[in-house]
């Protein structure tokens, strides 16, 4: 996921469409924490039922560590009805984030990243046979430029940042979701995306299949699913390795710090370039106990299951116990081989079909708390 698309998810998860024609309005200040990025400060607002029922126009904006906003039009209604058009809108301003260009499972030198970025897209939506298949497709526009970086002292690595070209990216994908059966039970999502037009960097299509479920009795819910994701090279770039000038750099502990980061991010964008970078793991999406998007590879994998009790049937509120396994690995035949893996427990709310999730998770490396929208499953 792009940076800006958190904000645009944050968006559509807000502003759900409500099933009145009547128009409405929601405000939600607050904080979203997401280990690995830090806290987005700020909030969103939505207008439901818009130009038509069933439209929603939503915005948010972010301060703190991660600065931007998005706009997002959800839901409107297009060729006759049979089809519904989402379109948005996002900007990141000095934006950090911790990161590390370690290949899957090697951990690389954590620095903070700090970037400028905006991105805008459109997703149509399709239901072929209500309830059971619909179909998609999406073109987004996405570019970010590097303004720094910083170790974890906080220092300026100064760096050149005359290779470090912006990513100007376009993705296209088209996708489907299949329910074979009547109920929650089963559910297939499948996509693929061509990511190309990225300076120095080679195209690739992005393979994504999901299996999931959730089955309920009385105050009981049980949600399991698997995720792998893979990604092929259509075009090679070459090496495209970057010369960041550590030479220049005066102060020793910074040269350091330059050279380990100058090593890993070429080790990075050969690799990248040669195999591909599929979607990572690691954070509130996916094996918890990790920080946002810890394993990058061309090929990962993530099963889990999920234990959901509510004690009190008149109140949203639920009581979590969960488990993933994750697996992370550029040669698609040793995907397998290892794993890392998370345990945790949390309670979720669910506001109008909105999961508000408040989850601490423990792994192999480390522990996280966080509260984070949405559903893993």
């Amino acid at each position: 996921m792009t940076p800006f698309r958190i904000l645009l998810a944050a968006c559509l998860l807000l502003s759900t469409p409500a099933a009145a024609s009547d128009p409405s309005y929601l405000g939600a200040p607050g904080v979203l924490t997401l280990d690995g990025v830090g806290a987005i400060y700020g909030g969103a607002a939505a207008a439901k039922n818009v130009f038509k029922e069933g439209t929603t126009l939503g915005a948010a904006a972010a301060l703190g560590a991660v600065r931007g906003g998005g706009l997002v039009l959800q839901g409107l209604p297009v060729f006759d009805g049979r089809a519904k058009l989402t379109t948005g809108f996002g900007l990141l301003n000095r934006a950090e984030f911790t990161t590390q260009y370690g290949r899957a499972y090697n951990q690389g030198f954590l620095v903070e990243q700090v970037i400028d970025g905006f991105g805008f897209g459109a997703r149509l939506d399709y239901e072929r046979i209500p309830e059971r298949l619909s179909l998609h497709a999406s073109l987004v526009f996405s570019s970010i430029g590097f303004v720094e970086y910083k170790n974890r002292a906080g220092s300026t690595i100064p760096i050149s940042r005359k290779d470090l070209k912006d990513v100007t990216s376009n993705a296209i994908t088209f996708g489907a979701r299949y329910k074979p059966l009547e109920d929650e039970r089963l559910k297939i999502d499948a996509s693929m995306t061509t990511l190309a037009g990225r300076p120095a960097q080679s195209d690739l299509e992005l393979f994504r299949v999901k299996f999931s479920g959730t089955q309920k009795r009385r105050s009981f819910r049980l949600s399991y699913g698997t995720k792998i994701n893979a990604a092929l090279v259509i075009r090679d770039a070459g090496p495209g390795a970057a010369d960041l000038q550590c030479t220049a750099i005066t102060d020793p502990a910074l040269k350091s710090d330059c050279n380990k980061l100058q090593t890993q991010v070429n080790d990075f964008i050969v690799k990248s370039n040669s195999a591909g970078t599929t979607a990572p793991l690691g954070g509130s999406n996916g094996l918890r106990s990790y920080r946002e998007m810890r394993f990058k590879a061309a090929n990962t994998a993530l099963s889990g299951i999920e234990f959901g009790w509510s004690p009190l049937s008149e109140y949203p509120v639920e009581l979590l116990a969960f488990y993933e396994l994750g697996h992370a690995a550029d040669d698609l035949g040793s995907l397998y081989s290892r794993a890392r893996y998370s345990i945790g427990t949390g309670v979720r709310v669910n506001l109008k079909g909105l999961p508000i999730r408040a989850e601490f998770a423990h792994g192999q490396e480390d522990s996280a708390a966080f509260l984070t929208i949405g559903s893993v499953w």
